[in-house]
Formats: structure tokens, sequence, C-alpha cells
């Protein structure tokens, strides 16, 4: 049996599909598929991709670069970027400690 330390506390990762800040500008074509950015809260600076994809963690900082969590995070995104990622998504950067910017 799992202790109660061991769940996962869903309501830290903000990302509450009901609070979620669309931008106003309408979807991206990804894939073929229509595509929306969106943030978890007002001030980050992340915008996330919904994506009708199971398990495409999407992200992009301007909304002309996209980065996929699973394969790009963190040797394809900036110190600069990595501190944001970091910063606006704590579950995500415990989650990928281990991984090091310079192991690829």
């Amino acid at each position: 049996m799992a202790e109660e330390d061991d769940i996962l506390d869903i309501s830290t990762l903000g990302d509450d599909e009901d609070d979620r800040i669309y931008y106003e500008g309408g979807p991206i074509v990804l894939g073929g598929m229509e595509c929306y950015f969106y943030k978890n809260r007002p001030d980050d600076r992340i915008w996330w991709i919904e994506s009708p994809s199971v398990g495409d963690d999407m992200f992009s900082f301007d909304m002309k670069s996209i980065y996929h969590m699973w394969s790009d995070y963190p040797w394809k995104l900036t110190p600069e970027q990595k501190s944001i990622f970091d910063e606006e998504n704590p579950y995500w950067a415990d989650f990928f400690k281990s991984r090091n910017a310079n192991d690829r």
C-alpha cells in the first residue's frame, strides 16, 4: 500500500482545465490537428499547447518555438528557459531532477 506522502497531489500541478487561460488568437495546426496555446496562471511565461494527442506535453516561451517536455527538457532549453520552466513547474523540475543539460 502506498504511503500518503507518495500520492501525487495533482492540485500542485496548476493544470486544472477550468483555470486555464487560453490565447485568443485561435488554434495552431500541428501534425494536422488543431491545438491551442494556454497558460496555467496569468503571470506564467510559458505557454502550454493543448493537443488532442495524449502524451504530447508541449510548451513554448514565444508561441513560435515548440518544445516537447519528454524529449527536449532540459537539453534544448537555454539556461534562462530552464530556470523559467523550473520556477513555473516545480513538480516537473523535481520529476526531471536527474536530467542534466550537459548529458546529451
